[in-house]
Parts: C-alpha cells; structure tokens; sequence
C-alpha cells in the first residue's frame, strides 16, 4: 500500500513537470513579445532643491509604429523642468511630451516601425521640491504594430521609485549645450478630401537631436520679395492655409528648446511661375547674342 501512495505521487510529479515548462515557455514568449516601457533608473534618491534627468525607454521586439501614454508622477514632490525629445525613435509626434499638471502625455508614430532595444522616447528633468517617497509610473500606455492592421502589442510597463530628502545633496541634470539648427525639412503643400474639407494645408516635420524640439512656428504673406515680417504664427503640422490661392510667401521655422532656429521657404505659385519664363527668356537672349557673335565672325 505505501509502495502504491508513493508511485500515484511519483506520476503526478511527472505530469506536473511537463504542464510546468510549457506553462513558462508560454509566459516567457508572451514577455519577449511584449513592449516593454521603462525609466533608466529604478530608484531615484535626492534632497529638496535637488534635480535630477531621467530617460524613458521603449524595448520591443516586435516592429512598433505607434506609441500613446502617460506617465504620472507625484505632484507633491516633483516638478517638470523639462521634457526633451532629441534623438527619440518617435520621429512624428501626434501630441508632443507635455507636462499636464500631475501628468506627462504624450502620442506619437515610428515610420516604418521600431523593432529593437534600447529605444529613446524622452527624457525627463525633475525638480524635488519637499520630502517624501512616491512612484513615477506609466499608465494607459499602449503601443500598436507595424503590420498593416494597427494591432494593439502586449505592453510591460516598470516604474521608478523616488525619494526625497529634507537636505540637498548636489544633485542635479546635466545641462544640455545646444547650438546646433534643427535638422533641414521641406513643408509639402496638399489637399485631402478628408481633411480639411479637401482644401490646401501644410504638413511638416523635423527633429533636433540636441536640445529637442520646442515648436513651430508659420508665416504666410504676399509679396513680391520674400518677406521680413515679426508676425509669425505658433502652429502644429498639418496646417490649413489661409490664402488658398497659394500666392503667398509660406515661410516654417522649427524652434528647438535652446531656441536654434530653422527656417524654410516655399515661393508662391507665380514667383515660380515668373522665374520659369524668366529663365526661359534669358536663355533665348543668350543663344541670339551667340548667334549674331558667329554671324558675325563670318
């Protein structure tokens, strides 16, 4: 009878066993799949007056188009300083990192997808502003899929523990050195019965990978030089015209955090126009002095 007991137990081990490994292989492969989100620090110690940077990260090993979230962070303790997105994996930011009172929201896409490690999204400066212990977490965070259906990926999201002393104790976030432009873009001029009513819009979009972005700014003026004007016009991309026509000067400045200024110019329909024909007259000037030069040798 004791042998029987024994050798019953014995077959349930080895059926629990197999049921065991299949059970973590499972679970393994669902984290490998999964988009991971995390800070690149666990733990964060510092005294009130104390700042300190702290870097958002994605890793996915599936191709990620698009990522949405917001991290919270305690109200109560920290400040926002500031958000900078240089050299980030998003390169098109539908809501750009923004602090909204005891949270960060942000939304942006991956053109082509992002299947690797180690993947920027922004990075944080914090102030400590009183004592106490809090969490900084994301939350809402989801991340779809480069695969042609815009399919949700599993998302692993860590979070990062802070406390806070009564004394400063020297630490703060390196400062950033930035006098590079933004980089070179070109504003593309479209219509799309979809937007806008079908009517014409400006769409553009640039990256700084120093200081990060700030915002952009728009100008749109009928001259016949182009203009010089102070009246610039905070804006996001897309952007609808105002003159429909499109015979205005459209100029685009992207502004980085260190306040670097890129500007870009389209010229309007008849200047381009104008320039063409110009072109066209002076070459027929050109060839007639030649040929009245060989003429005239002759």
């Amino acid at each position: 009878m004791k042998y029987k007991v024994l050798s019953i137990k014995y077959k349930k081990r080895v059926i629990l066993i197999p049921v065991f490994f299949v059970l973590y292989f499972l679970f393994s492969a669902s984290q490998v799949n999964a988009a991971t989100f995390y800070f690149d620090k666990d733990k964060v110690e510092a005294g009130v007056g104390d700042s300190f940077r702290v870097e958002f990260i994605m890793d996915s090993l599936e191709n990620v188009n698009a990522v949405e979230g917001k991290i919270n962070f305690p109200g109560n303790l920290l400040e926002v300083q500031n958000i900078n997105d240089a050299g980030s994996v998003v390169s098109l930011w539908i809501e750009r990192p923004a602090a909204v009172k005891d949270q960060i929201i942000f939304s942006g896409a991956i053109p082509g997808g992002y299947p690797a490690l180690g993947g920027h999204l922004f990075s944080i400066d914090f102030k400590a502003k009183q004592v106490g212990t809090g969490l900084v977490s994301a939350g809402s965070v989801s991340a779809l899929l480069n695969d042609g259906k815009g399919s949700s990926s599993t998302v692993i999201v860590k979070k990062l523990s802070v406390a806070i002393g009564p004394t400063a104790i020297g630490v703060s976030a390196p400062e950033i050195i930035d006098t590079i432009l933004p980089e070179d873009f070109q504003p593309v001029i479209a219509s799309n019965t979809n937007l806008f009513e079908g009517r014409h819009f400006l769409s553009f979009v640039t990256q700084d990978k120093g200081s990060g972005l700030d915002h952009y700014e728009i100008l749109e003026q009928q001259s016949f030089f182009k203009p010089y004007s102070p009246d610039w016009l905070k804006t996001i991309s897309p952007y609808l015209l105002k003159d429909q026509e499109l015979g205005s000067w459209i100029g685009v400045r992207a502004i980085d955090n260190n306040g670097n200024i890129r500007t870009v110019w389209i010229m309007p329909h008849w200047v381009t126009v104008y320039r063409y024909v110009l072109t066209i007259i002076f070459g027929i000037i050109v060839l007639a002095v030649l040929a009245l030069l060989v003429r005239g040798r002759k």
